[in-house]
């Protein structure tokens, strides 16, 4: 039994796992580069999964997917394991990061790199570059081969990567959740549901729409605010809509229903909702 125990303590410290403080780090990270799309009309706060994490520490303990390939199972994977924000179908709607080092800008390599999140959106050193880990002003960052790519101009580079997917995933307005793993050996693996990346146009006819609703943000920046007041009335009228809009959809499941007041609050306009409200306070007094 004592043998047993060590063996698995042995295996869990090789393993490595992800602790409270490399989610919350992680999530922020996530979240403080969706607040900086200020045009986007439907960018929400990104949430945590912990199911998402499961599947994704699953495949990094299983190694390294046989050299850094994704996992093509994670939305089966996910949903057999209880996962409830990937959609209604037999297999879960689920996107893929992958970083070959640590999650935040803590450890090694990875304060001057910044971390998984910084190599997928603004790092200017990248793992891409040959020789690896190359960090300079002309090294540009996937954000910026994002917009130089389309009609949008941010900063100047000249050597390209081509390396763009994990940006616009990471920005995907409709994602609604993230879960990440870690292994020393691995790196930082993070699982998003719903997928984002879908429908894409090819690289060089990309642009800030393909990826969220252009317009003034509704609940993202507003939710950024150092106004405790307004941050409350805010999560209660957020509340309210979900409470309006359960009773509008027809008679599903909760759990279904739940999910697609969410994806309804994710990409409505404001002023849709509004009517919304209207429309359902009139029933009531009507009635």
């Amino acid at each position: 039994m004592y043998k047993l125990f060590v063996l698995s303590l042995f295996v869990a410290i090789v393993a490595g796992q992800m602790t409270q403080a490399m989610r919350d780090r992680i999530l922020s990270d996530h979240n403080t580069k969706r607040r900086q799309a200020t045009n986007a009309a439907n960018m929400i706060e990104l949430r945590y999964d912990m199911v998402l994490e499961q599947t994704a520490q699953a495949y990094l303990n299983r190694g390294c997917g046989g050299g850094f390939q994704h996992n093509p199972n994670r939305g089966c994977e996910y949903k057999s394991r209880g996962g409830q924000n990937g959609g209604t179908g037999s297999c879960a709607s689920v996107g893929e990061n992958w970083y070959s080092g640590y999650t935040d800008s803590t450890q090694g390599v990875d304060v001057v790199i910044g971390g998984a999140v910084a190599q997928w959106t603004d790092g200017r050193c990248s793992s891409w570059a040959s020789p690896p880990l190359r960090c300079n002003s002309y090294w540009c960052s996937e954000k910026q081969n994002f917009y130089q790519s389309g009609s949008d101009s941010y900063g100047a580079c000249t050597q390209t990567s081509g390396q763009v997917l994990h940006y616009t995933q990471l920005m995907w307005a409709t994602t609604t959740h993230v879960g990440c793993g870690y292994t020393a050996a691995c790196g930082t693996l993070c699982d998003y549901a719903m997928a984002g990346n879908n429908n894409l146009p090819p690289m060089g006819q990309m642009r800030e729409s393909n990826i969220w609703k252009i317009g003034t943000p509704f609940l993202l920046v507003l939710q950024a605010t150092q106004d405790v007041m307004l941050v409350f009335v805010l999560q209660q009228l957020h509340l309210l809509l979900q409470l309006l809009l359960l009773q509008l959809l027809p008679p599903v499941p909760q759990i279904q229903a739940v999910n697609q007041v969410m994806a309804i609050l994710e990409v409505v306009d404001p002023t849709v909702l509004l009517v919304l409200i209207v429309h359902r306070l009139a029933i009531l007094v009507t009635h």
